[in-house]
């Protein structure tokens, strides 16, 4: 949902690619009332309002987050040099968490005021703008399909991941990791199953906006936060097995990595720190 997507923006643009995160870091603002609207149909005051506040919060990310984001790419770098092993991407994940959990800290109770305000037909643009999403992450995953056509789908999503960090795989390597996804669950259906659990209870948050308005912030602002909240122990089980078995194949693959790979890795990570270090010169003038 936007105001989960526009938080995360904040974290991981960046990963949209170094060449244009300067660009679309500065101009965030404008593709998060765009978005916004998307999602709510906001009528001119609640678009100024929200573009207000959502300038607040990124000035506020500007300043305080770029610092520790540029310290993190240090960390990788590091890592990356040292051989990178499984529990550094455990580690990556588990930092990201907590930079989407400092970003919706600060930002939960603007975005409690701004949702406060919306309307029953903006309630109603919203379930529409959900059920298309969710038509779109089962097309996109293949997720209706059966577990040939889904781990298709996975092993491609992931060689394009990797290809944009490592470059051309080797076809010895490509073998390699071939072989190694078909041991990580697949968790597409999974993930779906889970949007669907958090957007039932994020509208009926979105309910109790003109009743109990402390009630209502405080649900919102945990929902915001808590983002894995509310999962039963099969389901965590089910994504820290996902996440450790990917570790495995991304350790194991660091062993086969030629010279031009691990070049091509590390010019990759000094480009986003040169990237970030030149969005945090302007708070600094």
């Amino acid at each position: 949902m936007t105001m989960r997507i526009l938080i995360v923006l904040l974290i991981t643009i960046a990963l949209n690619g170094c060449s244009m995160l300067r660009i679309s870091y500065s101009n965030i603002d404008s593709f998060a009332i765009w978005t916004a609207n998307d999602y709510f149909d906001f009528n001119n005051e609640q678009r100024e309002q929200f573009n207000k506040r959502f300038t607040k919060i990124h000035q506020w990310h500007r300043q305080e987050q770029l610092p520790e984001y540029l310290l993190v790419f240090e960390d990788i770098h590091k890592r990356v040099q040292n051989g990178i092993r499984g529990n550094d991407i455990i580690w990556l994940v588990d930092t990201l968490k907590i930079r989407y959990s400092r970003i919706a800290q600060y930002s939960a109770n603007d975005l409690a005021d701004i949702l406060a305000t919306l309307s029953p037909s903006q309630i109603d643009t919203l379930k529409k703008k959900l059920r298309k999403e969710n038509r779109k992450f089962i097309k996109d995953h293949r997720s209706d399909e059966g577990e040939v056509e889904r781990r298709k789908e996975f092993e491609r999503r992931t060689f394009k991941q990797i290809n944009e960090w490592l470059g051309p795989l080797s076809e010895k390597q490509e073998q390699m990791v071939s072989n190694a996804l078909k041991t990580v669950p697949l968790i597409d259906q999974l993930r779906h199953q889970e949007n669907l659990r958090r957007q039932r209870e994020f509208l009926e948050i979105l309910e109790l906006r003109n009743q109990d308005r402390s009630i209502y912030t405080e649900q919102l602002r945990q929902f915001f936060i808590n983002w894995d909240s509310g999962r039963t122990e099969a389901v965590k089980k089910q994504f820290d097995l996902s996440w450790a078995k990917r570790a495995e194949i991304y350790e194991g693959l660091d062993k086969t990595l030629s010279t031009e790979q691990r070049d091509y890795l590390r010019k990759k990570i000094l480009g986003y720190m040169e990237d970030i270090r030149s969005l945090i010169k302007p708070t600094s003038m």
